[in-house]
């Protein structure tokens, strides 16, 4: 899977309470390569870890507001991707 179709997955995918695990499942790449994405999108202030409350060994991951925006902003590129292949598919 290319790197820009990658980051798509898992900022569409992406729901506030996840844990890397879950999203490792979602997508279909390796872990390895979920936990540089998440490390660069929390540098990047897209998301937050917090402890889980009942297990301080699980980190949660939350969108910020800027993250949010980005979510939004992805899912619109990728209806736009989705739309632009079929109708090329189409005509």
């Amino acid at each position: 899977m290319k790197l820009g179709r990658t980051i798509l997955k898992y900022i569409i995918n992406f729901k506030d309470g996840n844990t890397q695990s879950e999203i490792y499942k979602i997508i279909d790449c390796s872990y390895n390569y979920i936990s540089i994405l998440t490390t660069l999108f929390e540098e990047e202030g897209f998301l937050t870890r917090r402890k889980d409350r009942k297990d301080d060994r699980i980190q949660k991951l939350y969108l910020t507001t800027k993250g949010k925006e980005f979510k939004y902003a992805a899912i619109q590129l990728n209806n736009f991707i989705e739309i632009t292949q079929f109708r090329g598919k189409t005509e």
